[in-house]
Order: C-alpha cells, then sequence, then structure tokens
C-alpha cells in the first residue's frame, strides 16, 4: 500500500488499477471511448458527467443523474482538505468522487486519462551525446508576444548531458534554501502525487533504456543516477527533485474565490523571486511586477474560473486567453534574458543580485549569456490542477556567430523593444557589453543584417529562431550553405572504415545542413549531407552507412509535403548524379537512359533538343524523375497512368552495395517495387525511359457550375480533350475546367491581365492572412477571386493558350501548402464531391461525416484529377513496360479519381481548421474505398488500414524490401509508421550514436527550428572537430 496514500477506506477490489471503476461492483469504461470524451470535452464537470453515464446503475440508483455545477459545488472536498481522508462520496474538482480516483491506484495509465497521447520511445537517445536544445524564442520582425504554440507530446520533459550535475545542483539549493525552492500546502497532495507519477511515467516511456518502473509501481530506478527507490516512501515532490531536473508550479483553483492560487511547487531557476515570495499567492498577485499586468491582462486572467497562460516572471502580452483548458491540449511557450555566468536561482537579498544594478567595466563577453526559461502548462485530469512547468538554458553570447538572424533580432529587441518589458527583463547590466558584440558580428557578415527579410537558403543554414519569420513569401529554394568535414574531424569507428576502402573515391559529407519540404512544413538536421556525383561514391556512402549501423534517406528538391524524407542521421542528395547516358536505347527512338538525379524540367530540355517529350507530367516539373516515380506521381489524363509507366528498366543500388539492373524482363518483382518504393528499397541510379515525339497543347479553361460538372460526369466530362483537369470551388458551387490536347495550330501565349500576375498572387495571399483571424470571410474571398480571374456568371469568361506540352501541363502551386490528395473510384466521385460539399456547408444529414462541421472553414479550390492504371500486364504506348507497382494507389478495376484538399499556410502560418478538416476528409475517402497519396499530409491512417487497403500487393511489397534490406538501412520513422515492415528488420538506433530524431512540426505547433534534439548533431561534430583540432 501507498505510504503516501493511505487508502484504509478503499476496497482491494476497488484498487484495481487501469480504467475500471469498481462502485457498487459495476461497470468497466473502455479505454478509446474514455479517450474521446477526455478529447471533446473541456469543462470538467461535464467530461465527468459524460463518463460517468457509461457505469450503469451507479451507486445503486437505478442508473446515473447527472453531476450538475450546483451539486458539484456542494460536494466538493475543502480547498485544503487531504482528499484520502475524505468522504469517498466527496468530489474533486474534476468532477470525479475521491472513491473514484482512489479506485484507480498508482500510476494509472495517464496518457489516457488526459487525452495527450504517450510520448514515442526515444530509442537513439545517447545521455552523453545530448545537448541543450538551443531554444530562441524570438518572431521576425520582433513583436511582444506570448508565442503560445501547441506542446509536443514527445517533449514536455527533456534530459541532457547536463542531467547529473543539474540534478546534484538542484539537490544542494533545496538543502540550502529548504522551503525557499519547494513547499506544497494542505489540499495538494492529489495533485502531487499525479504530477509525480506523469513525470515518472513519462521518463520510462521515452527513455525506457534509463528509467523503469517496477511492477509494484513503488520501485524507480534510474540508471543514469544508478539509484533505485521506493517512490512512496517520501513526498511526490521530493521524488521530483531527485529525478527531474525542471522546476513545477500547480495552481490549485479556490472555490469560495474563483481564483488560482499558487498550492504546491517545485523551483530552482528563479531570478529575482523565489518560490517563498510567491507561494500561496493569485496570479494576478504573482505578477505585481510584471509591466502593464493590472492595466491590461488582470480582468482577463483572474476572473472566476478563468484559465490563463501566463509564466511566474514572464513577460505578459496584450492576449485574452481560453476561459477554460481541456486536458488534452498542454501548450508551450519562452521566455529569454541576458545573464553574466550562468545563474540559476537568485533570491531576492542574494549577494550576487547586486551586481545586476551596475554595468561593471570588467564584465568580459565570455562571461554574457543569453537565458531561455522553457515552460509548458497543462491541466491534470484528475485533481483538474493547473501545472506549469519551466527550465532555464543557457547560450553564452559569442555563440551567436553561427546563428543568421539572431545577432541583429536580439540587437533590435534590445534597442526597440517595450521599454517597460526591458526594463523588467534587466538586461541594462550587461548591454554594455552584449550590444556592441552584437554589432561587430553584424558588421562582420552581411547574412546577418536586418531589416533584409530573411532568403530561403540563408534561413536554413543555421535556423534557429521563429518559423514565424521563417518565410514571409517562400522563395524558390536552393541548396542552403553547409561546410564540408574534414577527414580528421570523423570518429575513430569512421575513420577505420574510412581507411579499409579505396581511397581515390570521394567521400565528401557535409555537416550543418538544414533539411526541409518546399512548404517548410518539416524540417531535420542530418548529421551528414552527401552530393555524390558517381556511383561508386554513392556505393562507398551505403558501405559506409551499412557497417556504422546508419540510416540512409534520399531527398530531391523537397517537393513530397510529408515527412517522408526527414532523417538525423546521412542525407543523401541526387542532383550531381544527372547526366543523360544513352539516346535512342538499342535503336528504339526515344528511348532515353540516365542518371536518376535528372529532374523533369531538364530532362524534358534534353528531351526537347532531339525532338521529344514526357507524355504526361503533374502539376510541376521540378522533381528529380527518382524521386517523382517514388512517391507514385501523376497528372490528369485519361489517357494515361502514373508518371512510372514510361520507365522500361532502372538501376537500383541495394544495402550490400551492388548495383542490380531491373526490367518487366529481368528482376521483375524487384523493378515492380521500386517503380513505387518510397525510398525504402534502395537508391535508384539510372533509368530508362520511353518519350514521345515532341507536341503542343492547346488548352482552355474556364467556370461552370457544379450542377454541369456532375451532369457530365458520365458522359464527356474527362474524355473531350486528352487531358483533363477541374478546379472545385466549394462556396460558389462552381468549379473551373481546365482541358488541354494535341494541336498544330501555332502557338501562343495566354491573354495577360493586370490581375492573373502578381496583383493576384499578392491579393489572394493577402486574403488568406486575413481569414487565418477571420475565418467566416473565406467564402467571401472565393467569390472575390475566382470572379475578378473567371468572371463572376458561369460562361462569362474563358482563358486559352497553345503552348508545348511540357509548359502547357505545368501549374503554378502559389503558396505553402498542406495537400491531402486521395484516390479513388472514378464512378464514387460525384458522391464524394456530394458529400464534402454538404458537410463544408453545414448539411451532416446529407454529408453522413461523424465529424461536426460548425467553425471549419477551408480553402478554395479543391482539385479533381483522374488517371487510367488499370492495364496492369498489359503493354501499351502509355505504358510500354505493362507493369503496376505493388504500392500504386491507383484502381485496379477502372479509372481513378484524385481528390486534392488543400489547405495553404499564408505567409508560414498554419490554417486552424486543418486537424478537423483533414480528418474529416480522410473519413469520407475510406468510405468511399480511397486511398491516401504516399507522400502528402494524410494524417489518420493505421498501418493496418494501409493492409486492408493493399492486401497481397503490400505484403509482397514489404517481402521483397526486408530481403533487399535486411539491415534496414532505408528505413526511416515515417516507413516504420506507415508500412508492416516486420520487427526483425532493422537495428538498434543506439549504434548512431546521435541523438536527433527529426522535426515534424509547423509554424504553429513550434517556433523552435531546433526541435526534437537536431541542434545535438551539429554541436557533437563541432565539439569532436575542435577537440581533435
Amino acid at each position: 500500500m501507498n505510504a503516501f496514500l493511505d487508502y484504509a477506506d478503499v476496497t482491494s477490489e476497488q484498487m484495481r488499477d487501469g480504467l475500471l471503476f469498481a462502485v457498487s461492483g459495476h461497470g468497466r469504461v473502455p479505454d478509446r471511448k474514455l479517450v474521446e470524451l477526455y478529447a471533446t470535452t473541456s469543462s470538467s464537470v461535464h467530461l465527468a458527467n459524460a463518463f460517468h453515464t457509461l457505469i450503469p446503475d451507479r451507486g445503486g440508483k437505478g442508473g446515473y443523474a447527472p453531476l450538475s455545477d450546483q451539486e458539484l459545488s456542494a460536494n466538493l472536498i475543502g480547498f485544503e482538505q487531504d482528499f484520502r481522508h475524505c468522504d469517498p462520496s466527496k468530489y474533486v474538482a474534476s468532477g470525479f468522487s475521491v472513491a473514484e480516483i482512489k479506485s484507480l491506484g498508482d500510476f494509472p495509465d495517464y496518457p489516457t486519462l488526459s487525452g495527450v497521447p504517450p510520448p514515442a520511445e526515444y530509442r537513439e537517445f545517447d545521455i552523453d551525446k545530448a545537448l541543450p536544445r538551443p531554444y530562441r524564442p524570438f518572431r521576425w520582425p520582433f513583436h511582444q508576444t506570448m508565442s503560445l504554440t501547441k506542446m509536443d507530446a514527445d517533449w514536455w520533459l527533456e534530459v541532457e548531458n547536463t542531467y547529473t550535475s543539474r540534478i546534484a545542483q538542484r539537490k544542494q539549493l533545496y538543502e540550502k534554501h529548504g522551503e525557499g525552492v519547494l513547499q506544497w500546502l494542505p489540499g495538494s497532495e492529489l495533485a502531487c502525487k499525479e504530477l509525480m507519477e506523469m513525470c515518472l511515467q513519462f521518463l520510462c516511456t521515452r527513455f525506457p533504456h534509463y528509467f523503469s518502473l517496477a511492477d509494484d509501481k513503488k520501485t524507480f530506478e534510474n540508471k543514469i543516477l544508478a539509484s533505485t527507490e521506493d517512490v512512496t516512501k517520501k513526498h511526490p515532490l521530493l521524488v521530483l527533485l531527485d529525478h527531474v531536473p525542471e522546476d513545477f508550479a500547480i495552481m490549485l483553483r479556490n472555490p469560495e474565490t474563483g481564483y488560482y492560487q499558487f498550492r504546491a511547487g517545485l523551483i530552482c531557476s528563479a531570478i529575482g523571486w523565489n518560490l517563498a515570495s510567491k507561494f500561496n499567492q493569485q496570479l494576478h498577485e504573482i505578477h505585481t511586477p510584471v509591466p502593464d499586468y493590472k492595466q491590461k491582462m488582470q480582468l482577463s486572467m483572474d476572473r472566476q474560473v478563468t484559465l490563463v497562460f501566463v509564466f511566474i516572471g514572464a513577460a505578459a502580452d496584450q492576449v485574452r486567453f481560453f476561459a477554460k483548458m481541456p486536458t488534452d491540449k498542454p501548450i508551450q511557450r519562452g521566455s529569454w534574458a541576458l545573464e553574466i555566468d550562468q545563474p540559476l536561482y537568485m533570491p531576492p537579498g542574494d549577494p550576487d543580485e547586486a551586481s545586476r544594478e551596475f554595468q561593471s567595466a570588467d564584465l568580459t563577453a565570455e562571461r554574457c549569456h543569453f537565458r531561455v526559461d522553457w515552460q509548458t502548462l497543462r491541466r491534470l485530469p484528475l485533481s483538474a490542477s493547473m501545472v506549469f512547468n519551466f527550465k532555464a538554458l543557457f547560450t553564452p553570447v559569442q555563440e551567436f556567430r553561427d546563428e543568421p538572424y539572431i545577432p541583429s533580432i536580439l540587437l533590435k529587441v534590445l534597442n526597440e523593444g517595450n521599454e517597460a518589458i526591458i526594463k523588467y527583463k534587466n538586461t541594462w547590466h550587461v548591454e554594455h557589453v552584449v550590444k556592441p558584440l552584437l554589432e561587430q558580428k553584424l558588421s562582420s557578415s552581411s547574412l546577418l543584417t536586418y531589416p533584409n527579410v530573411p532568403q530561403h537558403e540563408q534561413i536554413a543554414k543555421f535556423a534557429m529562431a521563429s518559423r514565424d519569420w521563417a518565410a514571409p513569401n517562400l522563395p524558390k529554394v536552393r541548396r542552403n550553405a553547409t561546410e564540408a568535414l574534414r577527414a580528421k574531424a570523423f570518429e575513430p569507428r569512421l575513420q577505420k572504415e574510412l581507411s579499409r576502402l579505396d581511397p581515390s573515391v570521394p567521400f565528401n559529407p557535409e555537416v550543418r545542413y538544414l533539411h526541409h519540404t518546399w512548404a517548410q512544413t518539416f524540417f531535420s538536421r542530418p548529421e551528414f549531407f552527401f552530393q555524390p556525383s558517381t556511383v561508386p561514391e554513392l556505393q562507398k556512402i551505403v558501405t559506409l552507412g551499412r557497417r556504422l549501423g546508419k540510416r540512409l534517406c534520399v531527398t530531391g528538391f523537397g517537393h513530397s509535403p510529408s515527412d517522408l524524407s526527414l532523417t538525423s542521421q546521412w542525407l543523401i542528395n541526387l542532383d550531381k548524379l544527372s547526366r543523360v547516358l544513352e539516346w535512342d536505347v538499342g535503336g528504339k527512338p526515344g528511348l532515353v537512359r540516365f542518371e536518376a538525379g535528372r529532374s523533369l524540367g531538364n530532362l524534358n530540355e534534353s528531351l526537347a533538343e532531339k525532338g521529344y517529350t514526357l507524355p504526361n507530367l503533374g502539376s510541376i516539373n521540378v522533381q528529380s524523375v527518382a524521386g517523382a516515380i517514388s512517391t507514385g506521381t501523376h497528372g490528369s489524363s485519361l489517357s494515361h497512368g502514373l508518371l512510372s509507366n514510361s520507365i522500361t528498366a532502372l538501376k537500383i543500388l541495394l544495402s550490400n552495395s551492388k548495383v542490380v539492373d531491373c526490367s518487366a524482363e529481368k528482376n521483375a518483382p524487384l523493378f515492380r517495387a521500386a517503380l513505387l518504393s518510397l525510398g525504402s528499397l534502395g537508391i535508384i541510379v539510372e533509368l530508362t525511359f520511353q518519350a514521345v515525339p515532341d507536341f503542343n497543347i492547346k488548352w482552355s479553361q474556364s467556370l461552370w457550375t457544379l450542377d454541369h460538372i456532375l451532369d457530365t460526369w458520365d458522359a464527356d466530362l474527362w474524355t473531350q480533350q486528352e487531358y483533363t483537369r477541374v478546379w472545385w470551388l466549394p462556396y460558389l458551387s462552381r468549379a473551373v475546367i481546365w482541358r488541354g490536347g494535341h494541336t498544330s495550330e501555332p502557338l501562343r501565349e495566354p491573354k495577360r491581365s493586370f490581375y492573373g500576375g502578381i496583383v493576384g498572387f499578392s491579393l489572394y495571399h493577402n486574403l488568406l492572412y486575413l481569414a487565418q483571424y477571420i475565418p467566416s470571410t473565406l467564402p467571401w474571398i472565393e467569390w472575390l477571386i475566382f470572379g475578378m480571374q473567371y468572371g463572376f456568371k458561369p460562361g462569362a469568361y474563358s482563358l486559352s493558350a497553345v503552348q508545348p506540352a511540357r509548359e502547357g501541363l505545368l501549374m503554378d502551386c502559389l503558396y505553402s501548402q498542406f495537400v491531402n490528395e486521395w484516390a479513388l473510384p472514378l464512378s464514387r466521385g460525384p458522391e464524394a464531391i456530394r458529400r464534402l460539399g454538404a458537410w463544408i456547408h453545414g448539411d451532416e444529414a446529407t454529408a453522413r461525416i461523424p465529424f461536426p462541421s460548425r467553425g471549419v472553414w477551408v480553402h478554395c479550390p479543391i482539385e479533381v484529377r483522374v488517371s487510367d492504371n488499370s492495364t496492369n500486364g498489359t503493354t501499351t504506348t502509355n505504358n510500354p513496360s505493362g507493369v503496376k507497382p505493388f504500392l500504386a494507389p491507383t484502381v485496379d478495376t477502372e479509372p481513378t479519381l484524385y481528390l486534392n484538399a488543400t489547405l495553404y499556410r499564408p505567409y508560414g502560418r498554419d490554417p486552424p481548421c486543418r486537424e478537423r478538416y483533414f480528418e474529416a476528409f480522410e473519413w469520407l475517402m475510406r468510405d468511399l474505398g480511397g486511398r491516401p497519396h504516399w507522400a502528402k499530409n494524410f494524417a489518420h491512417v493505421a498501418r493496418p488500414e494501409f493492409e486492408a487497403m493493399y492486401g497481397s500487393d503490400l505484403a509482397e511489397f514489404v517481402r521483397i524490401r526486408d530481403e533487399a534490406d535486411p539491415q534496414g538501412l532505408f528505413v526511416g520513422e515515417w516507413h516504420r509508421r506507415n508500412l508492416p515492415i516486420s520487427d526483425a528488420v532493422g537495428f538498434e538506433a543506439e549504434a548512431a550514436k546521435l541523438p536527433s530524431p527529426p522535426l515534424t512540426s509547423t509554424s504553429e505547433e513550434s517556433f523552435d527550428y531546433m526541435a526534437k534534439g537536431e541542434a545535438s548533431v551539429y554541436h557533437s561534430i563541432h565539439e569532436e572537430r575542435d577537440s581533435k583540432e
């Protein structure tokens, strides 16, 4: 029995763990249902009501009577009462009874209770390599803001190579200051226990090779500290002090006043205050020193039943926050300051506090540090308490020389920031040293000068600041600046393996490379970045990667919208492997052999010189040909299927470093797998492509009613011309039809208008940005934008042109975006459009989609395209090999429809409706027998569903893949998440010794480029290089 929790008044039957409530001996609550209830209910009382309705005959009353706010208030335990000694029929603030909470026992399933998913196991984590993340809580251009973002469940708590020293330092502070750093008041017992258990549960799940909890749910082992203890023998906050290097403040709502009070805490990183000086205070009392707090924030933040996000000592912003916060929506932010040395704790009256009152002439740049207090807030599910946690991180200001824009934006903040806030931060005592240092850095590097808008490749050089200034307009991407790593800087094991290989074959890895998708929605920092120019170079990389147990990932231009191309290990780009090798292969006209890194656009340019062209294109041509076929790229024509249909042969480099020839006749199963391999099979190094004689197309586009589209769907909508695509405008119930076909007419450029260029582009972009804040304007924006371009009445205007096919088939993708495209039977198209349109318009009965549409406003257009890939096994003009990839999402028995829900990210900001819109869209697509485009932004498809969608084809692909790459050299996080790859395949990622998982976040989810530990890669290499020099 838990010594801290005396359960003498609860039977042993009631003590069963999990979601079993034995009140009156009745009822088990399904885990999934409970999660749904928690995730959709923000009110604690209503949450409990919904939960209790699942328990039949509660208390022997013949049915459960919902608990009203008044009943809860009348039956609450006292604010200062210890729930362990209260009447079991009484309630706590969450709306659960004391008996129900006690029935959970110790360490219940908190992810299920809270709705926050458990963290992913961090397999490659190495405590000796893991450096503190370099947070930079700034935005570009700077504006004072609280910068609230969604908390990543994997990174609630962090440990680094400073763990042991930080724990020891915190223990020393407690021994010296006692209640100045750790206190609890009566009534906080449940919250303290709950917090401790959640923290230890997190550590055991996230880092199981370092932390574990015995089956008795008492014995906690910490392998880092080589300690084992019974966590029930001491107060929960003391357990946290011993094992978690972060601070916590527990706020409880006083039912008599309605205000939240600071009732328990562990604070070892306070500057200018301490726990004792703030303890038991209300929010407005705690924030008395914060400038403008009383005038601008107190009313919003201290109203009864109001819950807000402001951290002790943090600068406030003129923002009103949600009145209530659910358990499944934890949030985060960062606060910063400038300090001398690295003071973790400096309470009022500390001798060092006096040094902050004057500018020392003896202060040197080496002693000046940038301090970030990384902070999160979450509601605990059982106690309904609010828990803030804080973590202090320090960076020498001199290290900013490697960070573009950070010196300039910090200098701008110090010079132009809110005077009261800057004074409150107390940066004056170091400004006389820091400002000249920053100015010196700016004058020495034009890359770092403000106010020029950062260019894409410059940001990627070493970006650690806000995602909000990452891409104001997404300029064309060029490779970012990197630096070659000298051979003497290689780790000993790599040097040893290199010595065994041919030294005449180059091995030139680059470091400090920040990889991202074109839309800047996903980022990762690989350990090494390669751009080989020959196949022997590639073979050498693969050989070394296999011997060292690395993960290899190949990337092209970055236009795959998902995190498929992210890695923290070795990233390979084939841009320099792009030569045309042979024309008219085997004497066959138009059959061309070339290296796989060549882009579709460059290939088409070379083909045009010989009088040929590609028969089919998607919307863009910047992808490498290998990348395009590996993800299932397609165009829009019932005369064509996937782009891979034109591939007659290829060569692929496997994990054994051998290059294998493949075609329909030679290594046919491997060929079929390689035609859509998602990068998991090997590295395609060479392709043979059947081109067609060059031709021009005459195309036109005009506005039609949606009724016309649906009426002609089964007639001639898709067959009037060889190429057809539709852009559906859901709010207007109209659509733009684009059609194109072969022509001998002379070339004619489309008619240009003032609106069709930069005016229309900028107007739509800015209106989309406005809609971020007023989403209900989107129907009017759709009417205005497409009315200006195509006329306000169907048939009022038609745009046409005659262009080479290699130009006319392309389309401007406009702005950064999320794209969610699915393939489904063409015959299901009208139903899909009607039901999705009904859902968007709020007609949920017609839509039959089990997600509410209220408050969801979507972007337009929704793209509708087609293909016909149903000729598997039959050689045709447009499919010369007759081979269909195992993983082709297309329909086998009829033509395929592609429905593409696009959501733009105006000026790099995520649309507010994405999660629910995509969830509803994907549910409908699955209901209609659809399959998602492998490389796009689907988010609600589980691995078993893919197995059901693809059946034996997926099983055969995985079998071939596992045989070709048994070590899992080309298997990444995305593949393991979505494909049923055998557990026997692969290796323990600890062998990589670099604790850096890929970053999968967007601008509204994180304003830290270096989230998920990517910085540790660079810093580890940097340190090793410096030490060896």
